[in-house]
């Protein structure tokens, strides 16, 4: 021990002070490295472990989930969703493709409130196997890509605690990312095409989507006009015709509880300012720096 020690001593004291500084900003660098790291394994720990007490819970965690297991069960009875408002029924304000992912999954698995989690729950996995891949690909880095989903699993108390329950929330955030991630993160005309139709997706999940197709479609077209193109036009054409067939199919009740009623609410406009004062400045101004 004390030969190992003389020779630390020794090269120590061959260097001189650049390269001591050079040494010093190396192990604090690593030790940054190390702290984010642990960090981040410990959110997405709890989170996971939230997810798996969550899961089997039999009752409604939020209120929606009672009104989303009826959604779903009224696919699998061949019931339709957008019908005139009842006593017995009135849909929700989102577009159908949550809803009949779930369907899916609870023909497989019997229908419960489990079976609906699960989609939201895979749906996060998925969020977080985006993220890692572009954080990886930008910094060429697993430690970093592996903080990037440390970062995310440590808003969840900025969701409401939503990441794992019976709602549209969590399948829409995976594909908003992995449509981003494909025409972001790649060249050429086929994943230009895939992050239309994926975009589709998004749109079918919750149609505040539009918004950001919107944006990403001015942006693409900037960045590159024939791949920009292939993305809106792909994105266009399969929201326009998924809009036109369930407009046709449902006598124009989709359109009424997707378009019209959310249009008929009140806009908050402090509510604007709060969302970049509170939620973003006041949440996360140390991740903006």
């Amino acid at each position: 021990m004390r030969g190992a020690l003389n020779t630390i001593r020794e090269r120590l004291s061959g260097l001189d002070g650049s390269s001591v500084r050079r040494l010093a900003a190396r192990g604090g660098l690593l030790v940054l490295h190390l702290a984010a790291l642990a960090l981040a394994v410990y959110f997405v720990a709890i989170l996971v472990a939230v997810f798996a007490a969550r899961v089997t819970y039999q009752y409604e965690i939020e209120w929606m989930e009672g009104g989303v297991f009826g959604h779903v069960l009224r696919i699998l009875r061949g019931q339709p969703l957008y019908v005139q408002p009842s006593l017995d029924f009135i849909p929700f304000l989102y577009p159908p493709l949550y809803y009949a992912v779930s369907a899916l999954v609870a023909k497989l698995s019997g229908l419960s409130l489990m079976s609906l989690r699960l989609v939201s729950i895979v749906a996060s996995l998925g969020s977080f196997a985006v993220i890692a891949a572009l954080v990886s690909r930008r910094s060429g880095s697993y430690v970093l890509a592996a903080v990037g989903v440390g970062l995310f699993a440590a808003t969840f108390p900025l969701s409401g605690f939503w990441f794992d329950l019976a709602r549209v929330d969590s399948l829409f955030v995976f594909l908003l990312l992995l449509g981003s991630f494909l025409l972001i993160e790649f060249d050429g005309m086929r994943s230009a095409v895939a992050a239309g139709a994926v975009f589709t997706l998004v749109y079918l999940t919750k149609q505040t989507g539009l918004a950001s197709v919107t944006i990403l479609a001015l942006w693409a077209v900037l960045a590159n006009r024939r791949r920009g193109a292939a993305f809106a036009i792909t994105a266009v054409v399969g929201i326009g015709v998924s809009t036109a067939v369930l407009i046709s199919s449902t006598q124009g009740w989709f359109y009424y509880y997707v378009f019209v009623v959310p249009f008929r609410h009140a806009v908050h406009h402090n509510w604007i300012t709060l969302f970049w004062t509170g939620d973003v400045l006041g949440t996360v101004a140390l991740l903006l720096v």
